[in-house]
């Protein structure tokens, strides 16, 4: 074969594995077929190559076909079935926080017609992309009223949606509104996934139709870990109670795991340990409000200058930041919550500073009881330590 044929056929395999990047692996040989022009060539030998495909040359009709083996090709990972039904509400990509953070909403304007409205934030640079447009659904396809979103399309399955379009355009770097989200919040009427969450983890009725957010975490191809957090209906920023559930994606099963508390927090962390779930998501699992605050911490901080970001030996967070973590508290190294009636008895919730190295800041939790004039005193409700250096916070008594 000459110089210029071989150098064709290997560009041509080149490109060919590129494009299948992505793609389902073949259930069976998968032969592709495309012409070249060249000049004819006086042998028929297969060319074999820099790639895991045999690239076989037909002299007689100028054909080049790769054929790639089931056996050196990974099987694809088991999807759920789609739904024909469009189901509405709030959805994000899984492990979001305030660092990396993709939103996409649902909402139905009438009968057949929908609006999608997507909004990503990614890193510290806070690349953004976002898509915005009414949609119309007659059972079988979603077509944008935008033209601009002619390429764009979406799917649904019980409990997330998939945009996707070819290349580009929406987005900042690594920040392109697309790819899978996951329902975390479906408002007053409950999606039938959620309906079947709350049922499987007994959740009070007052939590649910919208009091109640569903974070999901990717535990291996199979297994989805969901972090179930209701909210006060008085003050939506509470989180009142949290649980932990298993989804299986091959059967649609849920498995609750337990409430997340500080007294049961070290068994759920066995619990996770059997699923081979990492140590860092078991951490962001049990406690995701104090990882979000340090990750709130951190992007003001890279806001404002300071680079010291990832650090050991530089970066340490100060007493009030360490205390902004456990509490949400700005500015602060105390908080009480006062429960007691107008005669003085009941108790008031103390959190504060009890002290601190070049390592941690130690936090105080506590109640003063108050049963009469005559029996006053202190309980202890925990002690927690904040590492100055990684922001993880730890129970002294149940850790």
């Amino acid at each position: 074969m000459s110089m210029i044929m071989k150098a064709t056929a290997l560009k041509l395999a080149s490109a060919l594995t590129i494009a299948s990047v992505g793609f389902p692996a073949p259930q069976a040989f998968a032969e592709k077929e495309t012409e070249i022009r060249s000049q004819p060539t006086p042998t028929g030998e297969g060319i074999t190559t820099s790639l895991g495909a045999k690239i076989d040359w037909a002299s007689d009709t100028k054909i080049v076909r790769t054929l790639t083996s089931p056996e050196s090709a990974k099987p694809p990972a088991p999807t759920l079935p789609l739904t024909d039904t469009i189901i509405t509400g709030t959805f994000s990509y899984p492990w979001s926080n305030p660092l990396n953070y993709g939103k996409a909403v649902v909402s139905k304007l009438d009968n057949r017609r929908y609006h999608l409205h997507v909004s990503v934030v990614q890193g510290f640079s806070h690349n953004m992309g976002e898509l915005d447009s009414d949609f119309t659904f007659d059972g079988t396809a979603v077509v944008f009223s935008d033209p601009e979103y002619d390429k764009v399309t979406m799917t649904f399955t019980e409990n997330s949606i998939t945009i996707d379009y070819p290349g580009y355009g929406f987005g900042g770097n690594n920040a392109e509104p697309k790819g899978t989200f996951y329902l975390q919040n479906s408002g007053i009427e409950d999606a039938p996934f959620l309906t079947k969450l709350y049922d499987g983890l007994q959740i009070h009725e007052s939590y649910r139709q919208g009091f109640t957010d569903v974070f999901t975490y990717h535990v291996s191809e199979t297994k989805e870990a969901l972090l179930v957090q209701s909210r006060s209906s008085l003050n939506r920023s509470l989180v009142v109670v949290e649980y932990l559930a298993i989804y299986d994606k091959s059967t649609q099963n849920i498995e609750p795991i337990g409430e997340i508390s500080i007294y049961n927090k070290r068994d759920l962390f066995k619990k996770l340990e059997t699923l081979s779930a990492s140590e860092e998501l078991v951490y962001e699992l049990l406690n995701k409000q104090y990882a979000d605050r340090f990750i709130e911490l951190q992007m003001q901080k890279f806001d404002n200058g300071d680079r010291t970001l990832g650090d050991p030996d530089l970066f340490q967070l100060t007493e009030t930041e360490a205390f902004y973590i456990v509490t949400g508290a700005e500015e602060s190294t105390s908080i009480s919550e006062n429960f007691r009636n107008q005669d003085n008895i009941g108790s008031i919730f103390r959190t504060e500073i009890d002290h601190s190295n070049a390592n941690s800041v130690t936090i105080h939790i506590y109640e003063l009881v108050r049963i009469d004039q005559n029996d006053e005193h202190t309980s202890t409700i925990d002690w927690l330590e904040v590492d100055r250096s990684s922001g993880r916070v730890k129970s002294i008594l149940f850790e």
